[in-house]
């Protein structure tokens, strides 16, 4: 998925392979969490497995005095998840965990 943002800290998102239900196959992606510095995947199996890098200033742009959007994309293909910045799939990863 390919989205944009105005957020200057702790962007949510959540994915799962049920609509319906969240399970031991649901994530927690958080882009610019505590206070902008951080991304991090978080696994919602009871175990609170998190996996983060720092990435200071990763939304700044969105919060400059012109609030311009921020683009990212979000990659979850056979157990591989990828976070980017940017609206080119593939291109500046973040972050990916398998």
């Amino acid at each position: 998925i390919v989205f944009n943002v105005w957020a200057c800290a702790n962007v949510n998102i959540m994915l799962a392979t049920n609509k319906q239900v969240i399970n031991d196959n649901s994530y927690e992606i958080v882009i610019g969490g505590n206070n902008g510095e951080t991304t991090s995947i978080i696994r919602n199996d009871g175990s609170d497995r998190i996996h983060a890098v720092s990435t200071p200033g990763v939304l700044a742009d969105a919060c400059n005095e012109d609030y311009q959007k921020k683009w990212f994309w979000i990659r979850w293909v056979d157990g591989l998840m990828e976070i980017g910045e940017g609206s080119f799939v593939g291109w500046n990863v973040l972050l990916e965990r398998r």
